[in-house]
């Protein structure tokens, strides 16, 4: 078959126009994957936590620069909200699991191709999915996941004859005239537990109040939210603070603190009270400031031992919605939270509970997170819409 002069011109220009667009597409496909990315990352852990992650993800992405901040957990919230409303926010931040509700309009919900719900309910515990998906879209991933559990001195325990830690509250509540001191003038110098008083010098108040609520059924579901909500408003709830309280009360068998008390953790570590409600997280206070103290990790009494409920605290990745390189970003806390080996190495320098359940099996024995990871398995938590103005009308109740 011949061809036309004309026919040959018109062929000539379709094939250099294919041309030219080839050359486009697999040039532009060159850049993408070379293309210069940075983007910045803010924590409360100290910078050595994420040197491992950040070195191995450069690794596989040299074109990506990242910039770890670590700030001060007391201040952590407000600077992290006023730097992302001034338009100088990190691309990915540290975010607690009790946030959704009031900052998770400030986050952008993963793309299913980059972890799917499937996965996400594979890798970690039921409260991971209750604190960071709504609306069947995953939010955040969690990093570790933190639970209350009873920490006790043991070389209290074993000079007043007590052999085992408590493992429901009626057992607590029976070893309390054991364990405290109480002299002459009606004054307790040695305190059973941290328990019954208000945010003052319990930090743990709020916690504990809401670990005895769940535990009592004191609950109520937010149908809007799909979330579960603490109820005071019930026998229930009436009842458990009625408990809560009852260990402050002067008149009561179970007196055993007061506001005179030292914060709970810095009296326990001072060998001043018998029993502390703690997060693994604080742990590393009691040590530093009593290198010495003898004391071992239980699990959180129950009110139901064979239906276990306990409170969880911790901290997850999020990406903002204001970051320009969102796929980068997404990647990078995909790799953070769910590749095992960076995993542990974050968990090995910050000392936290592992959030992978894999990692929450090999832990199960340790000897320090054995507690706190199995824990997790069968923790709750609630969003809360303000969490100070909570333990503000929890602390006057």
């Amino acid at each position: 078959m011949q061809f036309t002069r004309q026919q040959l011109i018109f062929l000539g220009v379709v094939g250099a126009i294919v041309l030219i667009f080839l050359i486009i597409f697999f040039a532009g496909g060159r850049r993408s994957s070379t293309e210069k990315v940075e983007f910045t990352v803010w924590g409360v852990d100290g910078e050595t936590a994420w040197d491992n992650t950040i070195f191995q993800y450069r690794k596989l992405h040299s074109n990506v620069k990242i910039e770890y901040t670590q700030i001060d957990p007391e201040n952590y919230e407000e600077d992290l909200v006023d730097a992302l409303a001034a338009g100088r926010g990190p691309d990915i931040f540290m975010f607690n699991n009790r946030w959704l509700y009031r900052h998770g309009d400030k986050i952008a919900a993963f793309p299913p191709e980059k972890i799917s719900l499937g996965t996400f309910s594979e890798l970690f515990p039921k409260v991971a999915e209750q604190d960071f998906l709504y609306n069947e879209q995953i939010y955040v991933l969690p990093l570790s996941v933190d639970t209350l559990a009873l920490v006790y001195n043991r070389g209290i325990f074993d000079g007043r004859g007590v052999a085992l830690a408590p493992t429901t509250w009626e057992e607590f509540q029976v070893l309390i005239p054991r364990l405290r001191t109480i002299n002459k003038q009606g004054e307790v110098t040695l305190a059973a537990a941290s328990i019954g008083g208000s945010s003052e010098n319990i930090p743990n108040a709020t916690d504990i109040l809401s670990l005895l609520m769940f535990q009592a059924g004191a609950t109520k579901t937010d149908k809007r939210l799909g979330t579960t909500k603490i109820d005071l408003d019930t026998k229930a709830g009436e009842s458990v603070l009625n408990f809560y309280t009852r260990f402050t009360s002067p008149t009561s068998t179970s007196y055993t603190w007061n506001d005179s008390f030292e914060p709970s953790i810095e009296s326990f570590a001072e060998d001043k009270t018998a029993m502390v409600f703690a997060y693994a997280w604080e742990l590393p206070r009691v040590k530093g400031k009593n290198p010495f103290l003898d004391y071992a990790i239980g699990p959180v009494p129950q009110i139901d031992p064979d239906n276990s409920v306990n409170i969880a605290n911790y901290w997850g990745l999020a990406v903002s919605v204001k970051t320009l390189s969102q796929n980068a970003a997404w990647d990078f806390v995909v790799f953070a939270a769910t590749d095992k080996t960076n995993a542990t190495s974050y968990l090995g320098t910050t000392g936290r509970p592992p959030a992978l359940r894999s990692l929450i099996n090999d832990h199960l024995r340790d000897k320090n997170l054995g507690v706190f990871a199995g824990q997790a398995l069968t923790a709750r938590s609630w969003i809360q819409v303000d969490d100070a103005a909570f333990q503000r009308i929890l602390d006057r109740a």
